[in-house]
């Protein structure tokens, strides 16, 4: 089973509709955000495939609400890395693209 560890503002994990639970085993991906105070959850890409529209939303609301501080988006994995920009008036396809793009070639 592929995990994958979200490192994201909690304001973006309470949009979302994955469960907050401990380690469950390896993980081969890993998206934070950088520079700024998280929570962390792991979910399998299998709970995360269809919440990607929601987490891309909610990534976009979270940066025009708190836009001073620079953000970058970060998805770190075996023969993967990844390094959005997150200014203020970043858009929603932006990163649902980026997200999507990750999930192409994983297995859930």
């Amino acid at each position: 089973m592929t995990t994958v560890q979200l490192s994201l503002p909690d304001e973006v994990v309470r949009e979302l509709s994955l469960p907050y639970e401990g380690v469950r085993g390896p993980y081969d991906l890993a998206i934070a955000i950088e520079g700024i105070d998280v929570v962390a959850s792991i979910v399998t890409l299998a709970q995360l495939r269809p919440q990607l529209a929601t987490l891309a939303n909610a990534l976009r609301r979270w940066r025009r609400a708190d836009g001073q501080r620079p953000a970058v988006l970060t998805v770190d994995g075996p023969d993967i890395k990844l390094r959005l920009e997150l200014p203020p008036n970043v858009q929603t396809t932006d990163v649902l693209a980026a997200l999507q793009s990750l999930m192409e070639d994983r297995s859930a």
